[in-house]
């Protein structure tokens, strides 16, 4: 496992607990408006948490182990063996 492996990995699970709290902030949002304006933050967060999932995703290089948070899959290098 590599460094980036490493890094990458930690920056997932990160970013798992993060998407975690800003879905229970956004489930417990009231009429409160200090509920709603942390809700409406909540809901910004979350499109960035997917935005650094994908640029975790494009970081990976070929010999890296995929990493499950990311719903990543193994490369497969048999069509790389065929050419």
């Amino acid at each position: 496992m590599t460094e980036n492996t490493n890094r990458r990995r930690e920056a997932a699970e990160a970013a798992d607990d993060l998407r975690d709290a800003m879905e229970e902030i956004l489930a417990a949002a009231g009429e409160d408006d200090e509920e709603i304006e942390a809700a409406r933050h909540a809901a910004v967060a979350l499109d960035g948490i997917e935005d650094a999932e994908e640029a975790l995703r494009l970081w990976r290089d070929c010999e890296e182990d995929a990493i499950e948070l990311l719903d990543e899959e193994p490369y497969d290098d048999t069509e790389e063996n065929e050419e």
